[in-house]
């Protein structure tokens, strides 16, 4: 017992104590003042209760807490040792790829040096023949024209000869200028005017040069070597040298010519051979230029349809797929027809019952027929009168036999309801405090069951989805508000469809799942979507399911989204089983 409670059951005695010794009160007023007390004090323990209750779910939510917390940490401790393994076997194998590129890459370039150093070695040795037998050549070039020449006068001899007779006859040419000039002067000495007094020679200046004797030698001197040229046998240039047969020397230098050659041409022959493309004609250029400028604007075209289509039917907000009405649930009406024959197709029993109705005499309406599996049909009604006129039509006709398949009542979640209630508790509360509601309801033949429930956010709720007969659902979906303990909660349809959380195929749970993998609602690759490298990016979203049914106009949305067009289709099948009308 706590403190709280203590105080309130003293002071419960000490009331009863006075009321006690209280002798000029009435009996009835004892006794009412005992009640209230009573009943205080009896609201006092239930709330001791439901502290205490609410204490311990509060540690017992902090323990979960607690062992989750540790979970957690194990569980990323593990995958970061696996991580970190992996790591250094990836780096231990990067480390043994890049030793063995390097050791590849040094055989090689010892390789190519061993290939390529003997041809520039033999390539070496053959320059240095070259070069030798080049000198050989001009040395025998010179001794032959040596040979030659010495049987003849030199031709430099002749020249300085030549020369050296040039300058003497230049020489004497000035000479006689001279004297030339001398003689003039003579003549104008000893020729003048008659006034003029006559001077002797020795006035007039002679040079020391003119010597008649000196002069008179040098022209004989001229005489004589002029008839010394002439009488000289005219010059004739030495006779070219016999040709030298080179063919001995240079063999083997054509022979080691050859031998590079061939490695040369081995080592180009090991080089990957790059084909040519052939150049492109004008035709085909100009062809090529249309093909761009189609496929540019086809592009341009799809993506302005891909944006308006985007626009229409882009993803709705929350706020915008609930102002949206909901679409009318349509009466579920279904009978199963089939034929005692065993020989009997499905056509053959669509004609029997279509004798056996009699439609123009009877005014049964049939809004749609389908065959099934085992030569049965599927008849559709669109009310129950019209189901019931045609089943006694069929029960009339002998040959066919019929039943009537069961259809499943729909679905609600009520959402927000508080985790301590148990089921018997909900439903009791959901009839107890919604009677207001259920009015045109016989709640006591109804169908009322909690089938599971989902988690919430806060651990202290939970979304309860209950099954309700057609009637019920009709009633509760319309208001869109229940009353739940002290709380006032919002409910709305729940689909029957089942969708695994694995695969995320649809009609079967994750329990009986028979992948191997995880796929990923959000991108759909092979992996949860905590981890996910296309969420994590900010990328857009892919649905697995709409990419397998090749629906490839609408992907950006998780496999979990309303809006999937997959999904609605296995939803509206799902719900094609479940009566929503009585």
């Amino acid at each position: 017992m706590d403190s709280a409670t203590k105080v309130a059951n003293d002071l419960l005695q000490k009331g009863k104590e006075a009321l006690e010794s209280a002798g000029n009160m009435k009996r009835e007023c004892k006794l009412e003042a005992h009640d209230s007390l009573q009943g205080l004090y009896e609201t006092v323990l239930a709330l001791a209760d439901s502290r205490s209750r609410h204490k311990y779910n509060l540690e017992r939510e902090r323990s979960r807490h607690a062992q989750e917390i540790v979970r957690a940490e194990r569980a990323h401790s593990k995958e970061l040792v696996v991580m970190r393994q992996s790591l250094t076997a990836e780096l231990s194998l990067a480390r043994a790829d890049i030793a063995g590129t390097l050791k590849e890459a040094k055989d090689i370039r010892a390789w190519l040096g061993y290939e390529t150093v003997e041809p520039f070695g033999e390539i070496k040795e053959m320059m240095r023949t070259m070069r030798a037998l080049e000198s050989k050549v001009q040395q025998e070039a010179i001794q032959s024209e040596t040979g030659n020449a010495s049987a003849v006068p030199q031709w430099e001899t002749m020249e300085a000869s030549l020369f050296k007779l040039d300058s003497h006859v230049t020489d004497v040419s000035n000479q006689l200028d001279a004297l030339r000039r001398t003689v003039d002067g003579i003549k104008e000495c000893s020729v003048g005017p008659a006034t003029a007094p006559v001077t002797s020679p020795s006035h007039c200046i002679f040079p020391d040069a003119l010597d008649e004797s000196k002069l008179e030698g040098d022209i004989e001197s001229l005489r004589r070597l002029l008839v010394e040229i002439l009488d000289r046998p005219s010059y004739s240039p030495p006779s070219p040298p016999p040709p030298l047969d080179l063919t001995e020397h240079l063999r083997p230098l054509s022979d080691r010519l050859e031998l590079v050659s061939s490695d040369l041409r081995v080592l180009r022959d090991k080089e990957p051979q790059v084909s040519a493309l052939p150049a492109p004609s004008l035709e085909v250029e100009l062809a090529m230029a249309d093909v761009k400028l189609t496929l540019q604007s086809i592009k341009e075209g799809m993506s302005d349809l891909y944006t308006a289509d985007r626009t229409l039917q882009g993803p709705s907000s929350y706020a915008q797929m609930a102002a949206k009405p909901r679409p009318p649930q349509l009466p579920n009406h279904t009978l199963i027809i089939s034929s005692t024959d065993p020989k009997h197709t499905g056509d053959n029993v669509i004609e029997r019952v279509r004798l056996a109705l009699d439609l123009k005499n009877t005014g049964a309406k049939v809004d749609r027929v389908r065959k099934a599996r085992n030569q049965k049909i599927v008849l559709s009604c669109a009310s129950r009168d019209d189901l019931k006129l045609v089943r006694t039509q069929v029960r009339s006709c002998e040959g066919l036999s019929m039943q009537e398949p069961k259809s499943g009542n729909p679905l609600v979640c009520i959402r927000g309801v508080l985790s301590g209630y148990s089921n018997e508790e909900v439903i009791d509360m959901l009839k107890a405090q919604n009677k207001h509601l259920l009015q045109e309801v016989d709640v006591a033949k109804a169908t009322i069951r909690v089938r599971y429930r989902k988690r919430a956010r806060n651990p202290l709720e939970c979304h309860p989805v209950v099954e309700l007969s057609p009637k019920i659902w009709e009633c509760l979906t319309r208001v869109g508000k229940v009353h739940m303990g002290i709380r006032r909660c919002p409910i709305d349809d729940q689909s029957p469809l089942v969708q695994c959380t694995r695969c995320l195929g649809y009609g079967h749970t994750k329990a009986i799942c028979r992948a191997e993998v995880d796929i990923c609602c959000f991108c759909g690759g092979e992996h949860t979507s905590r981890v996910c490298p296309v969420k994590e990016a900010a990328g857009p979203p892919t649905c697995s399911n709409c990419v397998k049914a090749r629906r490839e106009s609408y992907l950006a949305h998780t496999a979990f989204s309303e809006e999937c067009p997959e999904r609605q289709k296995w939803d509206s099948i799902a719900r094609s089983r479940i009566s929503y009308c009585c």
